[in-house]
C-alpha cells in the first residue's frame, strides 16, 4: 500500500526525509515502525489486526474509493 497523504508537517517530514523535527522525540521510533508497517502492507484489511490503531472506514465518496482513516495519537 502507498501512503497518499499525511497532514501533520512533522510526520510528513519524518516519512519523506527521515528527519524528526516537529515530532515528539519519545515517539519517533514508534512512528517510524508504524510508517514502515503501512508502507509494507499489501491489503488494507491488515490494519484490522491492530485494534489499538482504531482504524475505521470513511463515509460517502471516500468509502466508494475504498479509503480508510487511521487516527494516531502519541501516548
Amino acid at each position: 500500500m502507498k501512503i497518499r497523504n499525511i497532514v501533520h508537517k512533522g510526520l510528513k517530514r519524518l516519512y519523506a526525509e527521515d528527519h524528526a523535527k516537529g515530532v515528539p522525540p519519545d515517539t519517533v521510533d514508534k512512528l517510524r515502525k508504524m510508517l514502515a508497517f503501512l508502507d509494507d502492507m499489501q491489503d488494507p484489511e491488515e490494519l484490522r489486526a491492530l485494534p489499538s490503531w482504531k482504524v475505521h472506514t470513511l463515509t460517502a465518496t471516500a468509502k466508494e474509493l475504498g479509503a480508510s482513516a487511521l487516527h494516531a495519537t502519541a501516548g
